[in-house]
């Protein structure tokens, strides 16, 4: 199984609509470039109801990503035996993880 995040699960569900980042932002209301931050996990969407009703998705889903991302990223900031650069630089491959990188994408 593929490490993902909620953006990743906005780029899929974008796509099995045949929608474009453009043709999405449009019917949401926002900027294509919102539509990438979202993707890309830069901005968390400030129009998630528009949004999850027109990929047909739905907030609990996304959510559920955004908590256990939140989660482990407690656990890694909170171990006590890592320097604040091993934190740093395992935040860092987590979210390279997530984001489906060229190779840093695993899959189960």
């Amino acid at each position: 199984m593929a490490l993902e995040g909620w953006g990743e699960e906005i780029r899929r569900a974008r796509r099995m609509k045949q929608y474009t980042q453009r043709g999405l932002a449009d019917l949401v209301g926002v900027s294509q470039v919102t539509i990438s931050d979202w993707e890309l996990e830069t901005a968390w969407p400030t129009k998630l109801a528009e949004l999850c009703r027109e990929l047909d998705i739905t907030e609990d889903a996304l959510h559920a990503y955004r908590q256990t991302q939140d989660e482990v990223e407690a656990k890694i900031l909170g171990h006590k035996k890592l320097t604040r650069a091993e934190k740093d630089a395992l935040l860092m491959f987590y979210r390279a993880l997530l984001r489906g990188h060229p190779g840093y994408r695993t899959t189960a």
